[in-house]
């Protein structure tokens, strides 16, 4: 089965302004993915990365919604060294999105990793935690 990896910005187009044609284009191409998530004929991946960005959307209604989605996920990808240097590459490029710089101003690759790496910690200690009480 073919397993996809969407960004928060993938995510956040269905909120974008529809009254751009390729932005509408995206919006519809985004929805069909997600219906093809639900249906189970192709498969998402989550990652602690993803949960945390959602976690500073300034939307609450949208967070909620985009944390549904990636509870559909089969699959989470954890932080490592490599995708940390994936990123400082990245950022060496000038690959950031807007929204990004806005919502992590003044963070660094390194500084993310770290609060990234922390919060994947937490949540599988928690996890790890769940499970003992079932």
């Amino acid at each position: 089965m073919i397993r996809v990896y969407l960004d928060t910005s993938v995510y956040n187009r269905l909120y974008d302004d529809r009254s751009q044609l390729s932005i509408f284009l995206e919006m519809q191409a985004t929805i069909s993915i997600l219906n093809l998530i639900e249906t189970q004929k192709i498969e998402a991946i989550d990652s602690f990365v993803l949960e945390y960005e959602n976690q500073k959307h300034p939307i609450p209604e949208q967070q909620n919604a985009i944390n549904e989605y990636l509870k559909k996920s089969i699959f989470k990808q954890r932080v490592n060294e490599l995708i940390k240097k994936r990123a400082n590459q990245l950022e060496l490029n000038g690959n950031y999105l807007e929204l990004k710089d806005k919502l992590f101003e003044g963070e660094t690759v390194d500084s993310l990793y770290e609060k990234i790496k922390a919060y994947q910690d937490e949540k599988l200690s928690q996890e790890t935690l769940n499970q003992e009480d079932d």
